[in-house]
């Protein structure tokens, strides 16, 4: 038991350092995580508790430190303190089975272990008072939006974009979405194996899937998700992770074998492949991505997936090619709201200011893109937004613009099972809160000849 508990506590400290360094860093949490994961001996329990503080603290931060600033007269505790107090509370209000004397004890180690003992007095006292007053949820404010704010641990500028969106039930789901743990979809590698043969591949490394209704190469992850990382058929290119919303939008392609296809902003590489796979690897296949870092894992997934595309680094707005392609896909840069429940330190780092920026950056990235299809052939626009200013108002405007270009329905490109998520207007539009995906917007148009 003794040995369980020391295990535990490194799993905790190790959360620690994770939240230290994301809040001085600007990398993307999950390579965080995963760089600090690969260098411990934790066990995958363990690593799979560090996971769900990890996530889960940086989830819940804004309900965490509502009531931790509500106990906490004095002076803003030191940082590290703050984050000790908050992983303690969220595993007070967010896990069950760990005892109130457990969650103190823990944390006042962990001041120890960070060599901050003056505020080992504090921690106690902070916490021991949590465990007589037991806050939960939903936290009651006069204010509804501050009230939204503080129960679904959004920021309150994107609380009230999204109530002026959407209005007020449809935004509280949206951002209710946003803390609810996304399923892990798997793109199978069909030019390697079908979905079947690496159903059995993932669980023979102890992970357990199931079929996707309507999709003969895609799996879903219903146990074992911790040990994906180190599953032989991730590592040799069997399956991608992607989830569902993402290998949907790359059907609106339609890509066929002997084509000339570019993916415009192809880092990380998930769609190139499956675009490659739909080309049976016949054709040409170009990814042209224009962060040096990014092209770097983009070959890095290329080669593992078996994918023979020909990567250019370059900004496609100054991307030239005369000869053009019969597709374009353009998975645009966005402000990523599609995705909160998938990144939850999007919500913070995404500012107010930057919507203006995305939008002017898409519109002329939409207008590079269309420049390099060939007469006949299709465009196709996506983000992993649910802002309307970054997917069909952006994509009316262009049409206005460039009348060559016409808009074709979804529909057609997508399994039966998904046209619910088809609206009137022929845009693939999943939404989080109906069905359970990612949220994501795509555009198919044509080129009239």
């Amino acid at each position: 038991m003794e040995q369980k508990q020391n295990t535990q506590d490194n799993a905790r400290a190790l959360a620690i350092e994770v939240l230290q360094r994301f809040a001085k860093a600007n990398a993307p949490l999950d390579e965080l995580l995963a760089e600090r994961l690969s260098a411990s001996e934790l066990s995958r329990l363990d690593k799979a508790l560090v996971h769900e503080l990890v996530y889960g603290v940086v989830r819940r931060r804004l309900t965490l430190d509502h009531y931790i600033n509500s106990y906490v007269k004095q002076q803003a505790p030191h940082p590290l303190i703050m984050d000790i107090l908050r992983l303690a509370l969220y595993q007070y209000m967010f896990l069950d089975r760990i005892p109130d004397h457990a969650i103190v004890n823990e944390a006042v180690t962990l001041v120890h272990r960070f060599r901050r003992k003056s505020a080992a007095g504090f921690v106690n006292a902070v916490l021991r008072r949590v465990t007589r007053e037991k806050p939960k949820l939903p936290v009651c404010l006069d204010d509804s939006v501050d009230q939204l704010s503080v129960n679904l641990s959004f920021p309150l500028w994107l609380v009230h974009l999204y109530l002026e969106r959407f209005g007020h039930a449809q935004a509280a789901a949206l951002l209710a979405a946003g803390n609810e743990r996304p399923d892990i979809y798997l793109r199978v590698n069909t030019r390697k194996q079908s979905a079947r043969e690496a159903k059995t591949a993932l669980k023979d490394g102890d992970v357990w899937c199931r079929f996707v209704p309507g999709m003969s190469d895609a799996l879903v992850v219903d146990k074992g998700a911790s040990n994906l990382g180190a599953c032989r058929a991730l590592q040799q290119g069997l399956v991608y992770a992607q989830d569902l919303s993402s290998q949907l939008a790359v059907k609106l392609v339609g890509a066929q074998p002997g084509e000339r296809v570019l993916d415009a902003c192809a880092a990380p590489g998930g769609k190139t492949a499956g675009l490659w796979e739909m080309m049976e690897g016949r054709g040409e296949l170009v990814a042209v991505e224009n962060s040096v870092s990014r092209v770097r894992i983009l070959k890095e997934n290329l080669q593992r997936l078996g994918v023979e595309a020909r990567v250019e680094t370059a900004d496609i707005r100054k991307f030239e090619d005369d000869t053009g392609y019969d597709a374009v896909l353009l998975d645009v840069p966005c402000s990523g709201t599609g995705v909160m429940q998938r990144h939850p330190e999007l919500r913070w780092r995404l500012k107010a200011e930057e919507i203006k920026r995305l939008v002017a950056l898409q519109a002329e990235l939409l207008a590079a893109g269309a420049r390099l299809v060939k007469p006949g052939g299709r465009l196709i626009y996506s983000t992993c937004s649910v802002l309307p200013e970054e997917n069909e108002e952006l994509v009316r405007e262009f049409s206005k613009k460039d009348k060559r270009f016409k808009l074709e329905a979804a529909g057609p490109f997508l399994p039966q099972a998904y046209q619910a998520a088809v609206t009137e207007e022929g845009y693939f539009k999943a939404d989080p809160t109906t069905h359970g995906m990612d949220g994501f917007f795509a555009a198919r148009l044509v080129l009239q000849a």
